[in-house]
């Protein structure tokens, strides 16, 4: 964490965990010729892998999509500040509209209030990140 790298040895650390989840979902995903029993096992493993991939891809701060985006924005733009401002307010409103869709589920399904508060108080703990890299 400590050490200086540069934008693109952090966009090839940040997507290697995603990668590595795809790889697992595409062996794993055709059983490899285990009985069906394991088999069942192996492909919730791999949609599992699959899941967690594109979860560790959104555009959050603080998932690898976000660290992704930031690296390249400062590569591309030659003074980033109202991008990467703009890739907060992206990860701001991705949380959000999430929190909503969470919402919804919790009044579908009638119990779990107090993990839509733990999601609210998360949205008001979130501050403006430094516009400075800090990898």
């Amino acid at each position: 964490k400590n050490e200086n790298s540069s934008y693109s040895k952090e966009i090839i650390k940040a997507g290697s965990g995603p990668l590595i989840n795809i790889i697992f979902f595409l062996i794993f995903n055709t059983g490899l010729g285990f009985p069906p029993d394991i088999s069942e096992y192996l492909k919730s493993f791999a949609l599992i892998n699959l899941l967690t991939a594109i979860s560790n891809l959104l555009p959050v701060e603080g998932y690898d999509g976000y660290r992704i985006l930031y690296a390249w924005i400062s590569v591309i733009f030659p003074r980033p500040e109202r991008a990467l401002l703009a890739l907060w307010y992206l990860s701001f409103f991705i949380i959000v509209i999430f929190s909503f869709i969470s919402l919804y589920f919790m009044l579908k399904i009638g119990e779990g209030y107090w993990i839509f508060g733990v999601c609210i108080c998360f949205l008001i703990s979130i501050k403006q990140k430094k516009t400075k890299s800090t990898f």
